[in-house]
């Protein structure tokens, strides 16, 4: 999404949009015409221009990201902010930027979790996933992380392994997200599910974390894993999953007993 050239152009009819179309159907036809949008694009951008739509077209993933420069009023930004801060303090608002590098950043996300490849790799992962809402920070018998060898403890109950199909299935349901911008919060990011089915989450990620060059690269060629996984491991938290286990923190099948 970031590459596509600033100055290109192509048009694309409304009605190719079949949400558009849906929303203008319920409109009287005699008050208002399907719109139609348009970008330059040169004779090499075409190509990556092309991929680019082909791939926004292709995606069945149902994200609905919410901006707002209201803090939503159920996430609370500041519990590692130790400066005696309420819950207000430590967002900011939307600029144009980061509401664009908001937005590339998780239709990127969304290609990825929608693609074949992706879906693949989790079934075909030589390890376990685990997930336990019981905090083991301070007691490792409630751990649930696999092990070196990718498998839990024999011990751990086995209500902790995820079903593969499963964590597909959870990732591409349909989400509603409430998406902050953080400031100073004590952390890179912060974010948590609700509803009675994980329909509903809140995000919230410092505006550094956010830059492309930072995530990509100069070039937007390079995966930084380790500031990349800062939008994985809070989207995670909004589908439910927790610190205990491997589904917001990586830890397989490497033996690191740290957060990586």
């Amino acid at each position: 999404i970031e590459t596509i050239p600033k100055h290109s152009k192509i048009v694309l009819p409304g009605e190719a949009f079949d949400s558009l179309k849906e929303a203008f159907d319920k409109i009287s036809p005699y008050t208002f015409f399907f719109p139609k949008f348009e970008t330059t694009s040169t004779s090499i951008s075409d190509t990556n221009t092309q991929r680019v739509f082909e791939t926004l077209n292709k995606i069945k993933t149902n994200l609905i990201m919410k901006y707002s420069n209201e803090n939503p009023s159920n996430f609370n930004t500041c519990p590692y902010n130790n400066n005696g801060n309420t819950k207000n303090d430590c967002w900011q608002n939307f600029t144009p930027q980061t509401a664009e590098e908001f937005t590339n950043l998780m239709l990127n996300m969304i290609a990825v979790l929608d693609s074949q490849s992706w879906g693949d790799a989790v079934l075909n992962a030589p390890f376990e996933f685990t997930n336990s809402s019981t905090d083991c920070d301070n007691d490792p018998s409630k751990c649930v992380n696999p092990g070196v060898n990718g498998r839990v403890d024999s011990k751990v109950d086995q209500q902790y392994i995820l079903n593969k199909q499963g964590i597909i299935n959870n990732f591409r349901k349909r989400i509603e997200i409430d998406a902050v911008v953080l400031k100073n919060s004590g952390v890179v990011g912060l974010a948590n599910g609700y509803g009675n089915d994980g329909e509903y989450g809140t995000l919230g990620v410092e505006a550094y974390a956010l830059e492309p060059q930072k995530l990509f690269g100069n070039n937007l060629k390079t995966i930084n894993l380790a500031d990349l996984r800062t939008i994985l491991h809070e989207f995670s938290h909004t589908k439910g999953y927790t610190h205990n286990g491997n589904m917001t923190y990586q830890r397989v099948p490497t033996g690191q007993s740290e957060n990586g």
